[in-house]
């Protein structure tokens, strides 16, 4: 479904130079100092400072969700605050906006608050274009991390998969902005809260006061800020009840999507009584949803789906454990669901050093993890991932379909983390990508017309403005990504192995032979038997290779697709031409002399993992030379190129796979089975699928997993999570009555 178009806000002051919205006729912030009611209101009325210091002893990330970003004052301030208090812990810091600022307004309504001009600065280099959605900022070397989610808010939260513990209820006043203080939007706040979370808010409303206490919200009044008498702070109470709140009708349906009647699918023992963190029983299990048969195991799961809950590790380690393997398809291995694993141990095993297994390892060592990282080959990056550079876009489509929405959030990610890693060499030149025909021609303008994208991010060129763009002539228009541009995968993946510092330790020219489960992990080993390294978490991000690895038998529908490309010392064609400064595409791509090597192609040869060069490519690559730039291959042998083949690994939906593998199921529980509530190997992990895309969608996948395996807030929408679950061909499968097992 086609997200609606963002209306931005419209930067307006009062006559005492206070920010005012023209859409809700309030008041940004109170007229007293914007700055000091966010620490008043939200940083004291959470006691954040102490609160971080818990944090940092349990090894926990500290996250808030705010209602309405506004000017960002209220993150702002917490990420000074957390500073002042010594950096104590990771923060995550989650905040909704329907009509957000463009940047050059941001940042004209933040010039006059001189002491966070440092960190204005930052959030104003990060700041993404106006994009219905998740987008994910870093700061601090990765230890703050801002999700913004352009949006209404009613659409948006129902998508958001994490863990509060802290509330900022910042919207504008209940009665000129109602759908931000409603009982609906409240109730799924508090599924998603934390036991102990907590909130605070500038409003003493009647209606707020009571929703809230309905909800299980403890409150108390506290002195308010500026001419506000009062303000309201709230401890979540461990007397809240799904009954007295689901008969109320406060809990809309998607609050209550997660809640089903059976644990078993989900390898969740019926007698744990385990809680989100450090063994605490989950609050919201109530008597009376006990007594319809809901486990209190099952209920104490966070508000996300099973393949998230149990590869993200939202239950504690001592709290998974059944000691038990599963129940298993007949003939096939025997997993087990639920080893005991080392609590707070954050170990992986990472198998592959392309794009996927350096991206993953290098956000796992931001976090603090211990990283092992094993490659086959002498050094990284040296198959799939080893081409000269490389063309970097995202996809469209007219209807938004969700692999666009996704190849989008990645690509803007990708952008943001490209800016910040050293050394990577990269050029955001732009990049053109050229109609095939006519016909794609006028599809490509009704895309960009229907999707009403910024320009920043896409806009249409017809064929006289590209020509003026390049600076020779081209059989049509097409698509102008303005940041787009090319990226040396190579230097990619030094950046992200050095940005991992000492917390990757990498072992080249190992090949992993086969892995074995433990009783604390994982285990993996060479050809002759010698154990390479062992942890609780093991990744496998070695493309094609993966599959020889799997326990059982999983379908991946992974397949070899062959890519040739050539190497060019300068497109042919007229002298008078100026160099080519963009990035081109079309059936092929063109690099700009800039990138160091010219390159050209690529082929794509579906199921073959051929490594010789080929002539009848070299000329084929010519071919896409011809269409992209008529002309330019002019006086260009074919027999005299010289180029790279790699063999890229991509799923039958061209979308990639990242996250826990399922384990075999029983034929009874088959026919119930949903991507919710299939069981997953504990620990087992894949990152696989990249394909063509793999600049685009590494960086971003590789945050998610990192977030789902640190019980961290997700950075994607629910729907762009599943669409990304390594278990959707297995569920497919399943409907089919296939058997699988080897």
């Amino acid at each position: 479904m086609k997200h609606p178009s963002l209306v931005p806000a419209v930067l307006a002051t009062t006559c005492d130079g206070t920010p005012f919205s023209v859409a809700y006729d309030d008041l940004y912030h109170s007229a007293h100092g914007g700055l000091a009611q966010s620490r008043h209101v939200f940083i004291h009325g959470n006691d954040l400072p102490s609160r971080w210091q818990h944090a940092v002893q349990h090894n926990n990330p500290f996250v808030i969700a705010e209602t309405g970003f506004g000017l960002g004052l209220n993150f702002l301030a917490t990420w000074q605050a957390w500073q002042i208090a010594g950096q104590p812990c990771r923060l995550h810091f989650v905040s909704f906006e329907k009509h957000p600022f463009s940047r050059k307004d941001l940042a004209r309504a933040l010039a006059g608050f001189a002491e966070l001009e440092m960190l204005v600065s930052q959030l104003i280099n990060q700041w993404p274009p106006l994009v219905n959605g998740f987008h994910r900022l870093h700061f601090e070397n990765s230890q703050v991390t801002l999700t913004l989610i352009f949006g209404d808010a009613q659409t948006q939260l129902p998508r958001l998969v994490a863990r509060l513990d802290a509330l900022y209820l910042d919207g504008f006043a209940p009665a000129k902005n109602p759908e931000l203080w409603s009982p609906a939007l409240l109730a799924t706040f508090t599924r998603l809260c934390h036991p102990s979370a907590t909130l605070a808010t500038w409003s003493v409303a009647g209606e707020l006061r009571r929703t809230l206490e309905t909800l299980g919200w403890m409150l108390a009044r506290r002195p308010g800020f500026g001419n506000k008498r009062e303000m309201l702070v709230g401890h979540h109470s461990a007397a809240a009840s799904f009954e007295s709140v689901s008969e109320q009708g406060c809990f809309p349906e998607t609050a209550l999507h997660f809640l089903q009647p059976d644990a078993k699918l989900c390898g969740i023992s019926p007698s744990a009584t385990a809680g989100i963190r450090n063994g605490e029983e989950n609050v919201l299990c109530s008597t009376a949803l006990l007594r319809r048969g809901f486990t209190r195991a099952f209920l104490a799961r966070p508000p996300c789906s099973a393949s998230i809950a149990t590869s993200a590790g939202f239950f504690p380690a001592s709290s998974r454990c059944t000691g038990s393997s599963s129940a298993h398809l007949e003939g096939s291995t025997r997993i087990k669901r639920a080893p005991t694993f080392m609590h707070g141990e954050r170990k992986a095993l990472v198998i592959g050093a392309g794009l996927a297994g350096t991206a993953i390892s290098e956000r796992l060592a931001q976090r603090g993890w211990q990283v092992d990282l094993f490659e086959r080959n002498a050094a990284p990056a040296q198959e799939a991932s080893g081409n000269p550079s490389g063309v970097l876009l995202p996809l469209l489509a007219k209807d938004d379909a969700l692999a666009a929405r996704l190849s989008r959030a990645c690509y803007l990610y990708a952008l943001r983390r490209l800016n910040e890693l050293p050394n990577v060499r990269w050029s955001p030149c732009g990049v053109l990508h050229i109609a095939r025909n006519t016909n794609h021609e006028f599809l490509q303008c009704a895309t960009v017309h229907e999707l009403n994208l910024p320009v920043e991010l896409v806009s249409f060129l017809d064929r006289a403005a590209a020509e003026a763009l390049i600076g020779r002539p081209l059989a049509h228009g097409g698509w102008w990504f303005p940041a787009g541009g090319w990226v040396d995968p190579s230097s990619l993946c030094n950046a992200l192995l050095a940005a991992g510092g000492e917390r990757i330790r990498t072992h080249y020219s190992v090949e992993v032979a086969r892995l074995e489960q433990a009783a604390d992990g994982w285990q993996i080993f060479d050809s002759t038997d010698n154990l390479l390294g062992s942890a609780p978490h093991l990744i496998l991000a070695n493309a094609q290779a993966a599959e020889a690895l799997l326990p059982c038998s999983v379908p991946l529908t992974l397949m070899p697709i062959r890519g040739q490309i050539s190497y060019l010392t300068e497109p042919a064609g007229n002298d008078s031409y100026p160099p080519l400064r963009h990035a081109l595409c079309r059936s092929g791509y063109l690099t700009p002399p800039e990138s160091g090597t010219i390159c050209v192609g690529a082929s794509f040869d579906s199921g073959d993992s051929d490594l010789q060069s080929r002539l009848s490519d070299h000329k084929g690559n010519l071919q896409r030379l011809e269409e992209l730039l008529p002309g330019a291959t002019q006086g260009i042998d074919a027999c005299t190129l010289t180029g790279r083949v790699g063999i890229r690994s991509t799923t039958r939906d061209r979308v990639p796979l990242i996250g826990a593998l399922p384990a075999p199921l029983t034929a009874k529980d088959m026919k119930q089975a949903t991507l919710a509530t299939l069981p997953r190997i504990p620990g087992l992990h894949v990152f696989l699928g990249l394909g063509a895309r793999g600049m685009v969608w590494a960086p971003l996948a590789a945050e998610l997993l990192a977030s789902q395996l640190a019980n961290e807030p997700l950075p994607l929408e629910q729907e762009l999570i599943n669409l990304t679950d390594p278990a959707r061909f297995y569920l497919h499968a399943l409907r089919r009555n296939q058997t699988i097992i080897r």
